[in-house]
């Protein structure tokens, strides 16, 4: 087992933060602190590789993530938004929001663990002020 995690550990972190940072409910915290732990207690893998996959995952899937919403996310929030409680008028009000602190709704949404999965998309459904 400790050959596996050796191995592909940091590609085990790269995947699950990706794919959690597109929006996808995976544990991605929960690996990247294992493998954090991991580690650190073993030193059998880089803690420099664990960060730097987490890091490019994060930028990477929170991008891709941000593309989806851009290109499809409007009209896939009205048709499966009412699913999740999200109605158009909620959409608006978001909307507005987000226009006027967007920036600020991103930066905390980073630290608050289900919106930094789906904060990428949440940024390219709404459009910025100067488009």
């Amino acid at each position: 087992m400790k050959e596996l995690i050796h191995h592909y550990g940091a590609w085990l972190v790269f995947a699950l933060v990706f794919l959690e940072s597109i929006g996808l409910p995976l544990p991605g915290e929960t690996i990247l602190v294992s493998a954090a732990i991991f580690a650190g207690t073993t030193r059998e893998l880089p803690i420099a590789l664990v960060l730097l996959s987490a890091v490019l995952a994060a930028i990477l899937g929170s991008t891709i993530g941000f593309w989806i919403g851009d290109r499809y996310g409007y009209a896939l929030l009205l048709r499966y938004g009412s699913y999740v409680g999200l109605t158009e008028t909620r959409i608006k009000i978001a909307q507005y929001l987000f226009r006027r602190r967007g920036m600020a709704v991103v930066l905390i949404a980073r630290f608050v663990a289900v919106l930094r999965s789906v904060i990428g998309f949440i940024a390219g459904v709404n459009p910025s002020p100067n488009s």
